[in-house]
Order: structure tokens, then C-alpha cells, then sequence
């Protein structure tokens, strides 16, 4: 697998009303990622689950909130921010096809706002 930046340039929100094994295998079954490549996480402290998306171009990690229903989803995506803005798009269209939402906003390194997805890359 490719070496990512450590550093997060991707932050969005996951939404769904019936947790997130759903989601899992909404992405598995829509967009073929593998349950390696897609799974869940569950804390043994306190069973809290972490959706965990993770392929040669991103990592991805769903983090909860105190909305129920809600739960951070950030991450890091390797590439331009139109290569960026090209693979978080499938996701947030397979889940929003499947009952779910997903919103990411793109930065730069040094954390200045890029684009957002759904949306578009902003021109400098």
C-alpha cells in the first residue's frame, strides 16, 4: 500500500440513522472495496464503532459525535485536490445512493480550503 501523509487533508461528516455497518457494506457492495479495504472497528473500552476506509489512495475514519447519527468522517486522500475531489466523490454518491451522507471538505498542507465535495475544487 502507498505511503500516505500522516497529516488529515480531508474533514467531513458521515451521516446515517442505522449505524455504520450498513455503510460498510453499502461502499463494499457499490463501489467493490473489499472488507479489507472497508471495515469496522469497535473499541474494547467502550464499544464505540470507527468505520475505517483504507486503499492505496486514502484512509478514511469515521470518529463518533455527540449527535446521534452523526460522526465525523476525516482522513487523508493522496493526490491534487482534483484527484482528491475524484476519490471521495464515488463514495459520497454511492452512499447517498443507498440512504446514507457523506460531505468532505479538501485542504492543502498548509490547511487552506481547497474545495469540497460534493461541490467542486476551488480555482486559486
Amino acid at each position: 500500500m502507498t505511503q500516505l501523509s500522516p497529516v488529515s487533508n480531508v474533514f467531513g461528516f458521515l451521516h446515517s440513522s442505522v449505524g455504520l455497518q450498513p455503510v460498510a457494506a453499502a461502499l463494499c457492495s457499490k463501489l467493490g472495496l473489499t472488507p479489507e479495504q472497508v471495515w469496522i472497528k469497535r473499541s474494547s473500552f467502550d464499544g464505540i464503532e470507527t468505520l475505517l476506509i483504507e486503499t492505496d489512495s486514502c484512509v478514511l475514519e469515521s470518529l463518533p459525535t455527540e449527535t446521534s447519527g452523526t460522526w465525523l468522517f476525516n482522513g487523508m486522500v493522496d493526490g491534487t485536490a482534483t484527484e482528491i475531489f475524484e476519490t471521495l466523490l464515488p463514495i459520497v454518491q454511492q452512499l447517498d445512493e443507498a440512504g446514507y451522507s457523506a460531505t468532505f471538505e479538501i485542504y492543502d498542507a498548509a490547511f487552506r480550503l481547497l474545495g469540497k465535495c460534493p461541490g467542486s475544487v476551488l480555482t486559486p
